[in-house]
């Protein structure tokens, strides 16, 4: 019967078939055995099939829905030359979003350690800023440090941290509002790290870089997002840029405010100024 089906050009859709599958139990063949020996002609091809068969089910992970989709993705392949380079390309990106996910949080936390050991209180916030910052007072040890938890009298900074191995880190709308309505009570941390490394405390200590005029920087930015939100549908791709290193852009109805480069390398400060910065009565480290 395979040898029969192997020389026809016709598809074999035997589930579809009531009169096949009524004749297949008759001699006790399965559909899908039939269907193996149509495709594999041999042993060798039939091993081959068998282990993709096997990947196919392990993919599924224990649902059998999700093989629902197959049969619409295999003739997908078969009719759309391009369709395999759209999915590498959609692995690609899912990967990438991935390692940049591992590199965002493993940042964030040794931001977090290294803003400890220089004596600041620190704890993570709601949605908008990733980390909320006290500074030392000048009459406070470091067996102290503690108590400034307790404290509602200290001054607290809004620490939004970011991971680049580009040229330029992306806001959302919401952080971008959040610079805004905190003022200069709000940091942008920004740390470069070098492609295809994943960085240790040192390299954070050495490249952290802190920007505090972000608010004044996007405000303008965040009123062409309130217009942005009342058109979303009309709006597809927009790229708005001010004369201070930040800009807006729009993609397939997607809003972030672009920061450059030049904003943290030029206007940014090093982990040893921040708590001058913050506290004029402490006087900068020596580098």
């Amino acid at each position: 019967l395979a040898t029969l089906f192997r020389g026809s050009n016709e598809r074999l859709d035997i589930p579809q078939n009531n009169a096949a599958n009524a004749f297949l139990a008759a001699i006790r063949v399965s559909p899908l055995d039939l269907t193996r020996e149509t495709i594999a002609k041999d042993d060798h091809a039939r091993a081959i099939m068998d282990d993709k068969l096997i990947r196919i089910m392990a993919a599924a992970q224990n649902k059998p829905d999700l093989l629902d989709r197959v049969p619409e993705f295999l003739e997908q392949l078969s009719k759309d030359a391009k369709f395999p380079d759209y999915l590498e390309e959609r692995q690609k990106q899912t990967q990438r979003v991935h390692r940049n996910q591992q590199l965002g949080s493993l940042v964030e936390e040794l931001v977090k350690e290294a803003l400890i050991d220089e004596g600041f209180i620190v704890e993570r916030t709601h949605v908008g800023a990733d980390l909320l910052i006290q500074p030392p007072k000048d009459d406070v040890s470091d067996d102290d440090v503690t108590e400034l938890t307790l404290s509602k009298d200290n001054e607290k900074w809004r620490v939004e941290v970011k991971a680049t191995r580009d040229n330029d880190v992306r806001m959302t709308p919401a952080q971008a509002r959040n610079a805004v309505s905190s003022g200069d009570k709000f940091l942008l941390c920004v740390v470069p790290v070098e492609t295809d490394t994943m960085p240790d405390l040192d390299d954070v200590q050495d490249n952290m870089r802190f920007v505090e005029d972000m608010g004044k920087r996007v405000s303008s930015l965040c009123d062409d997002l309130d217009v942005f939100e009342q058109y979303r549908n009309d709006i597809t791709s927009y790229d708005y840029a001010d004369n201070r290193g930040a800009r807006l852009e729009i993609v397939s109805g997607n809003a972030r405010v672009s920061v450059a480069s030049s904003v943290w390398e030029d206007d940014g400060f090093g982990l040893n100024a921040l708590a001058p910065r913050l506290n004029p009565n402490i006087k900068e480290q020596s580098q």
